[in-house]
């Protein structure tokens, strides 16, 4: 077998004929069928689209196929595909027809592409299918400037929340065009879309998106009278920030929304609640750069934040708040890049925060060596020993992108505090993090070998084979994506067990195979036990070699 990558789907495809019909032989002939088209085998890709018997599978490979063919060829080349496509996939490449040529000044004819793709989506079962679909073309022929005809098309829409959004990008464009009366009836029926939406907050999505338009083209009074109908608070604070947004992007006043959307924000009961939507509020202010007043409201934000119970949603709190104190330095307007994540109560979120700042002002020694002093009083009230050894492996990956050897204290640090953890699995993941920043841009390859060596020692104290294979399958991705392809497939070949050895194997064989051991790699493709992965790799094997081709083989 050679790297041809017609060859090597075909071999793929061979493979997957032997494995009993269903989900598992579709999946395998779709992506067998997409990589043709990948590769501009346009006629073995047709050809593998008639073979492909489950219909959720055949339909997405129809659609993945006719754009790689459309994108290349135009519609003179999918025209044969069109014949035989299922309902979603023609609608979808009828579509992108009507959009090339009405944007290439065939008006006319865009029309008639997307009549027929209108006509298609008659022919989807699923009433929410058809909706969804016939949005999408909608959203497409108001883009091209077919407003007529979009406005027609989205009466017709069945489900509320499809026809809502068709509606708004409707009124987006007749705003835009200066059609002021004719898109104020378009709000209007998108409003009344979005007041049939049964789930209230699908609902007050909805009506957010025809705020955030609305305010895009400068009508404040609209959008507001919108915004007051959202029956939550979060939401309501959320739009009317929008809106306030928007104003201050094109210079009118927006205090007035902005103090608005503050005292609603303020109003919420819950903490969570009032928490995001005063981040969301310190966010849009950050962003017009007002940000003394940004970092006011994310000071109260971190006051509520503290007394979220569930620790993943405050967790995600701070890792907001976090971002805002990132932005705050890459505008270069923050004079003390660590105030504001000082903000943040979990030491190991603010350390990660920190760790990113640090990256950002490498080039500044004064404030590079303060932000690295909040990085060390962060990391000392870190007690949690494998979230300790975790936020040193990211001081390091930050230090080391400027200065390697600058990388090398907070990694052996890591490798101390090991000593202290005394679960075998949480001790092999942590020596394989440790590993794989050793191994990053080949800091120190000796060291990194040592520590995938103490990791594969430490799985294999866990008591039960199967348990092991998790942290294992762990530590020889690692090594795959740091280049130890031999030692991987030796810890593969002696250690991993069934699926999880097959999947190991034809990440192993992919990995070779981009070195430009295409030998190895196919014997290690054709060794694969489970013929779905061995298919699969080859797969996986054709489009990489897809990808060195030149354009149009």
């Amino acid at each position: 077998m050679t790297k041809d990558p017609s060859v090597l789907l075909h071999r793929a495809k061979e493979i997957a004929w032997r494995i009993p019909e269903g989900q598992k032989r579709a999946l395998l002939l779709r992506g067998v069928a997409q990589t043709f088209a990948h590769g501009a085998f346009f006629a073995e890709a047709q050809v593998t689209l008639m073979e492909i018997a489950e219909p959720h599978h055949r339909e997405g490979a129809f659609l993945q196929v006719g754009l790689e063919i459309f994108a290349t060829q135009g519609e003179e080349g999918v025209a044969s595909l069109l014949t035989s496509a299922p309902p979603t996939a023609r609608a979808h490449l009828l579509a992108r027809i009507g959009t090339k040529r009405a944007r290439s000044g065939k008006r006319g004819e865009g029309k008639k592409a997307f009549d027929e793709a209108l006509a298609t989506v008659a022919g989807v079962i699923s009433p929410r299918q058809r909706s969804l679909l016939a949005a999408d073309i909608v959203a497409r022929m108001a883009g091209c400037g077919l407003l007529e005809e979009g406005r027609r098309a989205a009466r017709r829409i069945e489900a509320p929340h499809p026809r809502c959004r068709a509606w708004s990008v409707v009124a987006g464009m007749l705003l835009r065009e200066g059609r002021k009366a004719d898109a104020m009836a378009a709000v209007a029926s998108a409003r009344s879309a979005a007041n049939e939406i049964p789930h209230a907050a699908l609902a007050d999505a909805a009506r957010i998106r025809i705020v955030e338009i609305l305010a895009a083209q400068g009508e404040w009074t609209q959008a507001q009278a919108v915004a007051e109908t959202l029956h939550a608070p979060l939401p309501r604070s959320e739009a009317l920030g929008a809106i306030g947004e928007a104003a201050a992007r094109s210079g009118a006043l927006a205090e007035p929304f902005f103090a608005e959307a503050l005292s609603t924000a303020r109003s919420i009961d819950f903490e969570r609640q009032r928490s995001e939507a005063l981040l969301g509020l310190a966010t849009r202010y950050t962003r017009i750069g007002a940000g003394t007043v940004a970092d006011e409201i994310a000071r109260a934000a971190a006051a509520g934040i503290t007394r979220i119970e569930d620790p993943r949603w405050q967790r995600k709190m701070w890792h907001r708040l976090g971002g805002i104190a990132l932005r705050r330095v890459l505008e270069g307007k923050e004079k003390e890049p660590f105030s504001l994540a000082e903000e943040i109560a979990d030491a190991t979120v603010r350390c990660e925060v920190l760790c990113r700042i640090v990256r950002q002002v490498w080039t500044m020694p004064s404030l590079r060596e303060r932000t690295l002093e909040a990085v060390e009083q962060s990391l000392d009230r870190i007690t949690d020993p494998p979230l300790r050894i975790e936020a040193l492996c990211r001081l390091a990956e930050a230090m080391q992108l400027d200065d390697p050897d600058q990388a090398t204290p907070p990694l052996k640090r890591a490798t101390e505090a090991v000593s202290t953890l005394s679960d075998p699995e949480v001790r092999g993941r942590a020596l394989s993090r440790i590993g794989g920043v050793w191994a990053q841009r080949r800091l120190n390859p000796g060291e990194a070998l040592r520590s995938f060596s103490e990791a594969e020692r430490a799985i294999s104290q866990i008591s039960s084979p199967y348990w092991q294979m998790r942290p294992l399958k762990r530590l020889i991705e690692t090594m795959i994506a740091c280049g130890f392809l031999e030692e991987a497939t030796h810890l593969a070949e002696t250690r991993a067990q069934g699926p999880t050895r097959h999947r190991l194997e034809r990440c192993i064989a992919l990995a070779y195979f981009r070195r430009g051991e295409e030998t190895r790699a196919l014997g290690i493709a054709e060794d694969i036990d489970d013929p779905a992965e061995r298919a699969m790799a080859l797969t996986r094997m054709a489009r990489a070699a897809c990808d060195k081709m030149p354009f149009g083989r």
